[in-house]
């Protein structure tokens, strides 16, 4: 059994029926298995899925045998409404929130290890920075500016970008950027210092964003998921206009 395996199989051993989860994947069979599981509801980009015991199963089944895990694209996990563990690509990383009783063998094999990261709290910034990047194309031109070292250093390692000083670069939107981006953004949140965050395609601005993703714009153009509007949207995070200034 591989790492993410077990991961994806521990994570969900260690949490009890009054979890729900949200999950993005583009493999046929754990669709298919999703499908059949109690009170879930589908939606274009994702999947809503009461964590109870009989769910749980089938997915640590679906994972066991087929190693499905490896076409997660992003799972989370809330506990009345509030976001509990969150994992992107894969799970080859994650961060879990600390009111999750996690066991000596958990902490050993995926804390020690730095796969996953505890949080005291996961923030909502946090999810709204990686539900922006999942919600746009990829291979869009993004311009930020930082004063957080880590993010900097991380942007420096990125391929197509042009750095113009110590804290603002444009970055191309491509699959490998934004994943380090996110992975970067989970293991470290260092969203709060993203003093501004802008998304073009071509001239268009589609998404922009001030001081630590406490509040965003985004594009009526860009086809939201009604996860997206429920957490962003509808609690006034994201306003939606027609044309971005």
């Amino acid at each position: 059994m591989t790492i993410t395996q077990d991961f994806f199989i521990d994570v969900l051993c260690s949490i009890d029926s009054s979890f729900a989860g949200h999950l993005m994947t583009s493999d046929r069979g754990l669709i298919n298995t999703i499908q059949q599981l109690n009170d879930v509801r589908m939606y274009d980009y994702y999947s809503y899925i009461p964590l109870n015991t009989a769910n749980r199963n089938a997915l640590i089944i679906q994972v066991r045998e087929f190693n499905s895990e490896k076409h997660i694209s992003l799972f989370e996990i809330f506990k009345d409404n509030h976001l509990v563990f969150i994992s992107c690509d894969g799970f080859e990383k994650g961060v879990i929130s600390s009111i999750i009783p996690l066991s000596e063998n958990f902490i050993t094999k995926f804390v020690k290890t730095k796969i996953c990261r505890v949080s005291d709290k996961m923030t909502i910034t946090q999810d709204f920075f990686i539900s922006v990047l999942y919600a746009v194309d990829n291979n869009l031109l993004c311009s930020l500016e930082t004063s957080d070292e880590e993010l900097i250093n991380t942007i420096q390692q990125l391929n197509n970008i042009k750095i113009y000083d110590s804290y603002s670069a444009d970055i191309l939107l491509n699959k490998e950027n934004k994943d380090a981006l996110i992975s970067h953004i989970l293991a470290s949140n260092t969203v709060e210092y993203i003093s501004y965050f802008e998304i073009k395609k071509e001239n268009l601005t589609l998404f922009v964003a001030y001081d630590g993703f406490e509040i965003g714009i985004i594009s009526s153009s860009v086809s939201l998921s009604e996860n997206f509007i429920a957490k962003f949207v509808d609690t006034k995070l994201c306003g939606i206009r027609d044309i971005l200034c």
